[in-house]
């Protein structure tokens, strides 16, 4: 006997809720697309109205994915967060130069409208309310906190800060636009710039980073 195995049977038809489901998630990416993209360009263009003919959809179209324009810049945040990728988080200063490459690395795989949403004033804002600036001190304070035992405590809180700051993609970006240096380069230098901060034998990174092309 033939058994006949129709394509209906093996690729069944998605049901109507099925469909309605996937035309809502890709219209709620394009609106969120857009205010990315919005973002990107700068804040005074950032409106309802605005991420509406940028998406292509209509205003309450928005308004029926994103009530007001605090969520909506709120789960573009969260969207953007998936697209970057987590942070490597090193356990110790040894492996401090490792993740701070791996960070480095990652940034440039970024396109343009991306890194340029995620340094857009909503987006930086979104992150110092949500103590995520806070907590990336927190963890550098508890990195460089054995190699610093006899700092006073402005000596210290300089130290957090300067090396806070020498590991952002905010330091990369000038990096790559200053000196054109390659991330794994730039990850060395600074690197090497905190070890020296701290007092550490640099002699060692020194040698390897030696005759290094761009």
């Amino acid at each position: 006997m033939n058994h006949l195995v129709t394509e209906d049977a093996a690729n069944p038809t998605p049901t109507y809720a099925e469909r309605r489901a996937a035309m809502a998630d890709e219209t709620r990416v394009r609106i969120l697309d857009a205010c990315v993209a919005i973002l990107a360009r700068g804040v005074a263009e950032l409106s309802i109205p605005a991420v509406a003919r940028e998406a292509g959809v209509s205003v309450p179209t928005v308004y029926r994915n994103f009530p007001d324009k605090k969520t909506l810049v709120a789960e573009t945040g969260l969207y953007l967060r998936r697209i970057r990728g987590g942070y490597a988080i090193p356990d110790s200063l040894d492996d401090l130069g490792d993740a701070i490459r791996k960070n480095f690395e990652a940034a440039t795989s970024l396109n343009e409208t991306v890194a340029a949403a995620l340094q857009s004033e909503p987006m930086l804002a979104l992150r110092r309310d949500s103590g995520a600036f806070q907590q990336r001190l927190e963890m550098i304070e508890k990195l460089l906190g054995p190699e610093l035992p006899d700092a006073t405590d402005v000596e210290r809180e300089n130290a957090i800060f300067m090396t806070t700051v020498l590991c952002s993609s905010h330091a990369f970006r000038a990096f790559r636009d200053i000196t054109g240096i390659s991330p794994r380069r730039a990850a060395e230098v600074v690197t090497w710039t905190i070890e020296r901060l701290v007092g550490r034998d640099t002699k060692k990174s020194t040698r390897k980073a030696k005759g290094r092309t761009r």
